[in-house]
């Protein structure tokens, strides 16, 4: 009964990825044929981000380790191994999603800075000298701010000590 529980859960994720994958291509023929009729530009395709991915193949196994404990204790068996599975996955998973959110965050704080640059050299021909020097004066309190954030943020993942769990 368990192995053919497993077995069924099996196929059926199977055939979920395999509906998944072909509607996939379809997709993409579809757009290569409307393209060689003469209709939608091709469209360069957009390629996910590594960090992205990580915390996308480290949710899947998170996901994918919760299931296979849900279907180990629904069938009787004993789930030690499952519970230390989960947490660590669990654990991979959140830091994964820290560690992304840190880099978002540095990534924003650069393009600020660099909206910052491209403002001054498009506003600079047309102010006055003491309305430049104001905009300057805002511009100085806004890259402290930005820089503090920025050392803060350094500053906190450098002394946070990892937290190891006791099992």
């Amino acid at each position: 009964m368990k192995t053919a529980f497993f077995v069924v859960a099996a196929m059926l994720a199977g055939a979920a990825f395999s509906w998944l994958r072909a509607r996939r291509i379809i997709q993409r023929q579809r757009a290569t044929i409307r393209r060689l009729r003469g209709g939608n530009p091709p469209e360069a395709p957009k390629k996910m981000e590594t960090s992205k991915k990580l915390v996308l193949t480290t949710g899947i196994i998170f996901g994918i380790s919760a299931a296979a404990g849900a279907m180990a204790a629904v069938a009787g068996m004993d789930i030690t191994f499952f519970a230390a599975e989960i947490a660590i996955a669990g654990g991979v998973f959140g830091s994964a999603i820290v560690s992304y959110e840190v880099k978002a965050k540095m990534e924003n704080v650069v393009k600020i800075k660099m909206a910052i640059i491209k403002f001054r050299l498009a506003v600079g021909n047309y102010l006055t000298p003491e309305q430049m020097a104001q905009v300057e004066i805002d511009i100085q309190a806004l890259e402290a701010s930005i820089d503090g954030k920025i050392d803060d943020a350094v500053a906190q993942a450098v002394n946070q000590d990892p937290e190891i769990p006791i099992y």
